[in-house]
């Protein structure tokens, strides 16, 4: 027996979406279940493997159990995707605006936290 087959509309899943470049792993709720598939938005998913219904494709999404590994891997993701925003944004800000005194500030705020990173990493 599959580990999808007692799913039920609500629980939690972990999409697992392959392309050329990182996995995207997210946490997604279930939409609804037939005897054959699982339905989370627009996507349906083979009830028997997890695998997106009618691709065949190498790069096709699939589905995981919330196993504490697959949610370690949904947290890694979300961590990346913020890194990634946080990095564009400090990018296009116009750094012009601001003050000597709030650059000061802004520098000092950055790092605190690069300290208490190194500090926790060391305990």
């Amino acid at each position: 027996m599959s580990e999808f087959q007692d799913l039920k509309v609500g629980d939690k899943v972990v999409l697992v979406s392959r392309g050329l470049g990182k996995d995207k792993y997210l946490l997604k709720q279930v939409d609804r279940v037939t005897k054959t598939q699982i339905v989370i938005g627009n996507s349906k998913y083979n009830r028997v493997n997890g695998f997106e219904a009618g691709s065949n494709s190498w790069y096709r999404d699939s589905l995981k159990m919330p196993t504490e590994d697959a949610l370690k891997k949904v947290q890694e993701y979300n961590q990346f995707v913020l890194k990634w925003h946080l990095m564009k944004d400090f990018q296009d800000i116009d750094w012009d605006k601001f003050s000597f005194e709030q650059l000061k500030q802004i520098e000092a705020f950055i790092n605190s936290l690069e300290t208490a990173v190194k500090d926790s990493n060391n305990e």
